[in-house]
């Protein structure tokens, strides 16, 4: 959702996960969903409070320029399942309150999208973690790479080292040994 001024330039605008629309009862909300298990950002939520604020005042009128023309009454807010994104308490919708906020039983399929987006992510982060969990620990010997002729290779500590990349030895300079 744009916030325009002065002709068409665009000076802010406002993201929302979920814009639903009833237009029998003349209503609609844009609705971000935080799902977070902490505070959000300072200056992030500010800007997010602004914008939702903004949007409070000009969705309805927005939506009947789109085609929406019974739509006379707007709501925008956050959705907070777990209840501790740090967003002002008039813009909070809690889990406990979704329910009453849609006047339909929502929980139940949002517990269920959460469920398998949780798995869909823990099988992920499992898929690109096993390389890395696998490298810890291992030392590779200079010594036995050179007798099995292959060339030595140093663990670069760092990033490089948790993903497992390996990059050449330099060669060591000789040394000046006082006679």
């Amino acid at each position: 959702m744009d916030f325009r001024f002065d002709g068409d330039e665009i000076v802010s605008y406002a993201d929302a996960d979920l814009l639903p629309i009833d237009e029998e009862q003349g209503w609609a909300a844009a609705l971000q969903i935080k799902r977070g298990g902490g505070q959000t950002e300072t200056k992030k939520r500010q800007a997010d409070e602004r914008g939702l604020r903004a949007a409070r005042m000009t969705l309805a009128s927005y939506l009947r320029q789109k085609g929406y023309r019974d739509v006379d009454y707007a709501e925008a807010g956050v959705i907070d399942i777990y209840g501790q994104s740090g967003y002002a308490r008039d813009l909070v919708i809690p889990k406990s309150g979704i329910d009453a906020f849609f006047g339909v039983t929502v929980t139940l399929a949002i517990d269920e999208v959460t469920a398998v987006m949780r798995e869909a992510l823990n099988a992920e982060l499992n898929a690109l973690l096993r390389p890395i969990i696998s490298n810890f620990g291992k030392i590779e010997s200079p010594t036995s790479s050179a007798a099995a002729g292959i060339e030595p290779t140093v663990r670069l500590r760092g990033r490089r080292a948790m993903l497992g990349i390996d990059v050449p030895a330099m060669p060591k300079a000789p040394r000046n040994r006082p006679n």
